[in-house]
């Protein structure tokens, strides 16, 4: 390949990624683009990328504040949470939503990006993502394993605005977990947000701006089912009536902000339940995620969920296995919740119960976030996870 601009400063980042995340999509696809990664690592190990000769001239940056900070938001728990830990310990957050054109997710986010902005104090951009256009269109997933790269590279201008010091994600612990496909190649489902790859990112912004900009994430220490459980403790009235995770992909959503038919909305209400949040009425749910017919979007029942999510990989069975768990000790009895108490999981849970919660409902130690808020934040969620593990104590 000979391309006619100068050297990109993100090309061997954009590689590693890109690479890095290949196992994931073969084991998504199931060999639909041939039954081994090892044909594309090989074309693309083996190619040739020349690029002009140009004059590489860095731009001049700002001096930042490291109480300025960015965070690319997105309306799901982990942001959610973000938000409100920064407003807590101090820092001044300019929000900015990278809207990602495509399915019916946008539609829904436009409508929660005007009520949030009524109660938000802080400066909210809603971007349209133009890198979508260089990602795979229809069924296939190319590209999209760059988002968050993308994501900073259209932050970095704002922070240069604000002189901010800092691009907060909200990668949270699970975005590490990893398994070995049959050929002994290390799966990583959720490369992109994993700790190492949020610190290569951050070498990434502050060669970008000489040094100024960082890029950290403050939820490495948490798993899903802990982060439901600080927002419900801690910050209940300013979250759940705006959450949205869900990807919105099919018809079922055109209509629904939680489309109802994907293991996203299956995995975030059971996550809710388990702390007692009311997905209809406190989250804007329409559907009861409990019924017979969603059962294939689960973990528990003993396959990987349906669709091309991060459930698919079957890496998070234990935490949804703990959360119905949980569900049921809240006296929830609807179908899937009593199929699942019929089940051998649901035996093996109960002898794990302490293991369990120590895993999924405590903060766990990490190296990401910066030493300067590190301890007033742990002190936040811990103390949250206090409230959370005494109040299941005292379920029957």
């Amino acid at each position: 390949l000979e391309y006619n601009t100068g050297y990109p400063h993100v090309y061997s980042w954009a590689s590693q990624g890109f690479m890095r995340y290949l196992p994931a999509y073969w084991y998504l696809y199931n060999g639909k683009r041939g039954t081994k990664i090892f044909p594309m690592l090989k074309t693309l190990l083996n190619s040739n990328v020349e690029f002009s000769e140009t004059i590489d001239a860095p731009p001049s940056f700002p001096a930042t504040i490291d109480e300025h900070v960015i965070i690319p938001f997105t309306f799901g728990k982990d942001s959610l949470l973000t938000y409100n830990i920064a407003k807590e310990i101090g820092l001044k957050p300019t929000i900015i939503w990278f809207n990602d054109p495509g399915g019916f997710e946008g539609k829904h986010k436009k409508r929660l990006f005007r009520e949030f902005s009524k109660i938000a104090k802080d400066k909210i951009y809603f971007i349209d993502n133009a890198f979508e256009k260089l990602r795979e269109q229809g069924d296939g997933w190319f590209g999209w394993e760059l988002a968050m790269t993308s994501w900073a590279l259209l932050t970095l201008p704002f922070a240069y605005a604000k002189k901010a010091g800092y691009i907060i994600y909200s990668n949270e612990k699970s975005a590490n977990s990893f398994f070995y496909d049959e050929s002994g190649v290390k799966i990583i489902p959720d490369y992109e947000q994993s700790g190492q790859a949020t610190e290569e990112l951050s070498i990434l912004t502050q060669a970008l701006s000489e040094g100024e900009v960082y890029t950290t994430t403050f939820s490495q220490g948490l798993h899903e089912l802990a982060i439901i459980g600080i927002l419900k403790q801690k910050y209940f009235d300013k979250t759940f009536r705006y959450l949205m995770s869900c990807w919105s992909e099919n018809e079922d959503g055109k209509n629904k902000r939680w489309c109802g038919n994907c293991s996203k909305c299956a995995r975030i209400y059971v996550y809710m339940t388990a702390h007692g949040v009311r997905p209809q009425e406190d989250a804007g749910f329409e559907d009861n995620m409990f019924l017979p017919e969603k059962e294939p979007l689960f973990n528990v029942f003993g396959k990987n969920a349906s669709g091309t999510g991060w459930d698919a990989f079957g890496l998070n069975t234990d935490e949804q296995a703990l959360a119905f768990y949980l569900t049921y000790l809240r006296g929830n009895r609807d179908p899937l919740v009593q199929k699942f108490a019929q089940t051998e999981i649901f035996l093996n849970t109960k002898k794990r119960y302490d293991e369990l919660m120590d895993e999924y409902l405590t903060l766990h130690k990490e190296y990401i976030t910066p030493p300067q808020w590190k301890r007033k934040i742990n002190r936040i969620f811990n103390q949250a996870l206090l409230k959370v593990r005494k109040e299941i104590i005292r379920l029957p």
